[in-house]
């Protein structure tokens, strides 16, 4: 419990120096949809929705989460993989990287990656 106040502490000082556009929600979510990351992106586009998010969080939730991927991918990093988290939606931030997606999201916990394969209702990224 004490964990989940300090990340709400620390997102909600990242909203307040990045300057939001979007009003934030700063429950944490359920969320499930097609991940792709590379060297310069991590993105995850829920399934049922259009927009994408950049993802971010703490150093060792997003090394658990790309080494997720990358066993699940067969070390490729470029390949989606269908994922379950919880996550805060930050809103619209202005610095970059974040700044060129819909808005932004701090990973607070994995629950699990799978082939897209397995989730064909869940949409596919256009980033290839």
């Amino acid at each position: 419990m004490k964990n989940l106040k300090k990340i709400h502490i620390i997102a909600l000082l990242m909203l307040s120096l990045t300057g939001c556009k979007n009003s934030p929600s700063i429950k944490e979510n359920d969320i499930k949809g097609i991940y792709y990351f590379d060297d310069k992106i991590s993105v995850i586009q829920p399934c049922n929705d259009n927009r994408i998010y950049w993802l971010k969080g703490k150093d060792d939730e997003m090394n658990y989460l790309k080494s997720a991927v990358m066993r699940r991918s067969n070390s490729t990093k470029q390949k989606p993989v269908y994922v379950e988290l919880k996550a805060i939606n930050l809103g619209y931030q202005r610095n970059k990287p974040s700044n060129t997606y819909d808005e932004s999201m701090y990973v607070t916990k994995l629950i699990m990656v799978d082939s897209v394969e397995n989730h064909k209702s869940c949409k596919q990224l256009p980033i290839q």
